[in-house]
């Protein structure tokens, strides 16, 4: 299965968040893989524009949350690495390691 537009989540999202006209999601465990891992973000109930993976190749990672704090968007990981992300292109504009 590849996921290219938002309809094709239907019944694999854990999360979502409207933000800026772009839907963030976040898809639960038994979608298939990579998608259960990273953040998806759609052009409102269309196309793929851009999706987020976590930093580390190891196979127990995966993007845990998203979260706006003075009008900038950011994704964290399970192995706690924190991203700043351009909600237009994602583009990760600073990592941290907050854990």
């Amino acid at each position: 299965m590849k996921i290219q537009e938002y309809s094709h989540t239907d019944g694999l999202r854990r999360w979502e968040l409207l933000y800026e006209g772009v839907y963030l999601v976040l898809l639960n465990s038994e979608a298939p893989k990579p998608y259960s891992s990273q953040l998806l973000a759609f052009n409102g109930f269309g196309p793929l524009i851009w999706y987020l993976s976590p930093m580390t190749e190891q196979g127990h990672d995966y993007i845990v949350n998203v979260w706006v704090k003075n009008n900038e968007l950011f994704a964290g990981s399970f192995t706690g690495y924190s991203h700043k992300i351009d909600i237009k292109t994602g583009k990760v504009i600073e990592t941290k390691f907050t854990k």
